[in-house]
């Protein structure tokens, strides 16, 4: 990995720090002020709302994955005001994944699987393209197309249990536990779908497939 791809990385995992960790701490030392669940949570929606809009505005770039998921917070955050429900404003955490999740599933038997979206341009630049780019081996290598397909669905499932899971979580669990055990949720989750995916790339011989760059041109899958 050289050193741009390290920053790169490094600016990711400290962006899931400060979205996950700093509105999780917020809500409990305002608990612990005696401020009540409601107020609290809306502080944490309008802390991360504000977040997201300054990253655009410094970036200069209207980035529509952020504007997701500040679209989600606004809505679900007025529904929540609107009904009283401390747990709905949970429960809205369990939409990002979802989406996120079917996304993934429906992409795997396309031509662009969202595993391998993701994760090329980090692979290429540690591989290089070899003898043949991705591309071509993306067209003539069926096994490369079937490892991507399968990681997609890998990710995508796991997006989708790790929503169903927060969902359960929101409306039976005592509510002040739930902001604690979605962020140990979301922290574990990240490195387990990554571990699960880079064991089977590993025994489907992706690695093999990287170094060689030498597609074995068989049929479509």
């Amino acid at each position: 990995m050289n050193a741009g791809q390290y920053r790169t990385l490094r600016g990711f995992l400290l962006e899931v720090a400060v979205d996950t960790g700093i509105p999780t701490a917020g809500y409990y030392l305002l608990r612990a002020f005696g401020v009540g669940m409601l107020p609290a949570l809306l502080a944490t929606v309008a802390f991360t709302a504000a977040l997201i809009a300054y990253r655009m505005v410094v970036r200069r770039r209207v980035d529509k994955l952020a504007l997701t998921v500040l679209g989600i917070l606004l809505v679900s955050t007025a529904l929540s005001f609107l009904t009283g429900s401390v747990r709905f404003m949970f429960a809205k955490n369990t939409i990002f994944p979802a989406l996120i999740g079917a996304g993934f599933l429906i992409s795997a038997r396309g031509d662009r699987p969202a595993a391998l979206v993701v994760s090329r341009p980090l692979l290429e630049g540690l591989f290089g393209a070899r003898q043949h780019s991705w591309d071509d081996l993306w067209r003539d290598d069926a096994r490369f197309r079937r490892i991507w397909r399968v990681s997609t669905v890998i990710q995508g499932s796991a997006c989708v249990a790790d929503a169903v899971a927060r969902f359960v979580l929101a409306y039976t669990l005592p509510v002040d536990l739930v902001p604690g055990l979605s962020m140990a949720q979301r922290i574990a989750i990240v490195p387990l779908v990554l571990l699960i995916t880079n064991v089977y790339q590993t025994r489907a011989g992706l690695w093999r497939i990287l170094y060689r760059g030498r597609p074995t041109l068989s049929g479509t899958p």
